[in-house]
């Protein structure tokens, strides 16, 4: 089973599970480990450190509630080949942005990768991990996925116990 987020929702859970999220244009996966067990992943919209005072205090409660020792940054790849023209890419300012972001929130710089299909996860065996699902160890099958999308922010008792901080922005 893996938890499926959308741009401007954040989740943290403790146990084995991967979250997944639309494709990225040009927006950032943010994952990260905190102390106890506990992950969490945080679908960050393009130009919110600019643009969405709101979205920034649901990153900044994210990361106060996660506390991470580790940050993954996961930014949106631009594709352009001869059978795919997917214009965009994570902007360079949001880059800029979220590495400062993740430095002062963890205190260690973050890892960077790219990718347009992407996901994290925490394994049974306590391994953290975020990038293209193609590399992960997790089945990000569409029959096992939780979509969490259309939920509010709070704290949830199924699956196992997890929250969510923020609200979905891509429809409001």
């Amino acid at each position: 089973m893996h938890f499926f987020i959308e741009m401007g929702q954040g989740i943290i859970w403790k146990s084995a599970y991967h979250v997944s999220t639309s494709t990225l244009y040009s927006c950032t996966l943010i994952a990260g480990i905190g102390a106890g067990g506990y992950a969490g992943a945080f679908h960050y919209p393009t130009n919110a450190l600019d643009s969405d005072p709101d979205c920034v205090k649901d990153m900044d409660l994210w990361a106060s509630t996660l506390q991470p020792s580790q940050i993954i940054l996961v930014h949106a790849l631009n594709v352009n080949t001869e059978f795919v023209a997917m214009e965009g890419g994570t902007p360079v300012g949001d880059k800029r942005g979220l590495r400062q972001w993740a430095l002062q929130k963890c205190g260690n710089p973050p890892t960077v990768r790219e990718g347009v299909h992407t996901g994290m996860e925490l394994t049974s065996a306590g391994a953290f991990a975020a990038g293209k699902r193609s590399y992960l160890e997790s089945s990000f099958s569409e029959i096992s996925k939780v979509d969490l999308s259309r939920k509010p922010a709070g704290h949830f008792l199924d699956f196992g116990g997890y929250g969510l901080v923020g609200k979905n922005r891509e429809t409001g």
